[in-house]
């Protein structure tokens, strides 16, 4: 149970590192994009570089909160297992935690899109099955701070930014709160 809220705190950190990549990257882009002195070959395989680090910064974070949810729900889970601990814990607010972290990010289908991109395209039958009508498939990307995928025949997204980050600090706030015995047991935020 320890174990799992501090992961909380530390899926926080690898969201916030996701950020950071994507901020690097911007710099590198700035750079690479004024730097008149390099062929075009040079240019183009860092521009390239770039998109793939962008693109690995949302991977990154699509997974980041798939398993922030997922520990998060075995933490609630768990509580039968724990009744001591269960006996001091705030249910209500354990639970609005969860509906906090479910109204903020909706889905994990993020994940399985990222995760199985070669899946997804593997066959026409596949293809057709993830692509929006039927036709309109987009491998999963980076479009500007907003990880896109379609997944399961609909269109499915994620901001990583900053007041996503904050959404994602609040929640944990929120869990740890719902745990008093543990005050200032748990990593700050």
């Amino acid at each position: 149970m320890l174990f799992n809220l501090t992961r909380l705190n530390d899926f926080v950190n690898e969201f916030a590192a996701a950020i950071a990549l994507l901020e690097l990257v911007d710099q590198l882009e700035k750079m690479v994009v004024s730097d008149q002195t390099q062929d075009e070959l040079t240019y183009t395989k860092n521009r390239h570089a770039n998109c793939l680090w962008q693109e690995m910064a949302g991977r990154d974070a699509a997974m980041t909160v798939y398993q922030y949810r997922h520990t998060l729900e075995g933490i609630r889970k768990s509580m039968q297992y724990v009744p001591t601990m269960a006996a001091s814990v705030n249910q209500g607010g354990l639970r609005n935690a969860w509906r906090a972290l479910l109204g903020h990010f909706p889905n994990d289908l993020i994940r399985h899109a990222a995760g199985h991109r070669g899946e997804d395209i593997a066959s026409p039958e596949k293809f057709k099955s993830h692509a929006v009508g039927g036709t309109a498939y987009r491998l999963p990307h980076m479009d500007g701070r907003t990880y896109r995928v379609t997944y399961k025949g609909a269109a499915h997204e994620l901001v990583v930014d900053h007041p996503s980050l904050l959404k994602l600090k609040e929640v944990t706030t929120s869990a740890y709160a719902a745990f008093p015995a543990l005050n200032g047991k748990l990593p700050s935020i």
